[in-house]
């Protein structure tokens, strides 16, 4: 689930358009092969370009997410970079 969105103005207004958005399920489960999903399903780094998203209209963008661990190696959130 999306917490925050932040970033250039310009990436934001698009990302939002494609409901990227604070509250959105971005799991491989609800929305197919995506950075943010594939990197918390896999527990790795991920970077993930054009047709390689399963979503059409994510095709113009290029990502890299990574997971977030907590002291015990749980995984609490992923950090996605949008280019």
């Amino acid at each position: 689930i999306i917490l925050v969105v932040i970033g250039d103005k310009d990436v934001v207004e698009e990302a939002r358009k494609m409901k990227m958005i604070e509250g959105a399920d971005m799991s491989e489960k609800s929305t197919g092969t995506n950075a943010i999903g594939t990197a918390i399903y896999e527990d790795m780094a991920i970077q993930m370009a054009g047709k390689e998203h399963y979503i059409n209209a994510y095709h113009i963008w290029t990502c890299s997410a990574d997971t977030i661990h907590d002291k015990e190696g749980n995984i609490i959130g992923c950090l996605l970079v949008v280019k």
